[in-house]
């Protein structure tokens, strides 16, 4: 599969900035406190995404451009996120392997489009990512995309529902 490669920086799990295989930096994740929920993607393309929760049970959040409503992600009990995006398309996001070392995003063909490798750098006391995207696939190309699933894994590991 040609596909896309990227990483994610992260520093103290609260900041995680996305630089593709070229070494050009598109964008940066941010939460707003430690074991925050919500969280900021800006881009260096001026964009602003904004994640929060959407009930007080916190099984799902807004995710929201530039101040405007454009999904949501909610969370199964199955330890998946579902995306619903607003044009209609629907992802999960979960585990890829039995030992639950990588997560792997799936469209609603069941097909695996973008995976993501954690490892954990004690220095920074954070998880970095290496990314694999295939390029057949727009969400590969979309930097913000790639940093919502940054968001996805944080989640899961940090709450362990998986």
């Amino acid at each position: 599969m040609p596909s896309m490669k990227y990483s994610a920086v992260g520093t103290h799990n609260r900041h995680f900035e996305l630089i593709d295989e070229r070494n050009v930096a598109h964008g940066r994740l941010g939460y707003t406190s430690w074991f925050s929920i919500a969280a900021e993607i800006v881009m260096n393309n001026g964009d602003n995404y904004e994640i929060d929760k959407n009930n007080i049970l916190h099984t799902s959040v807004h995710i929201n451009k530039n101040s405007a409503e454009m999904g949501n992600m909610k969370f199964n009990w199955s330890g998946q996120i579902v995306i619903e995006l607003e044009d209609g398309k629907t992802y999960i996001f979960k585990h890829g392997s039995l030992l639950r070392r990588r997560f792997i995003l799936v469209n609603s063909d069941e097909r695996e489009i973008i995976m993501l490798q954690p490892s954990f750098n004690w220095s920074e006391l954070s998880f970095n990512y290496e990314i694999e995207a295939d390029e057949h696939y727009p969400e590969s190309k979309n930097p913000a995309f790639i940093l919502l699933l940054v968001y996805c894994s944080n989640f899961i590991q940090h709450t362990g529902v998986a």
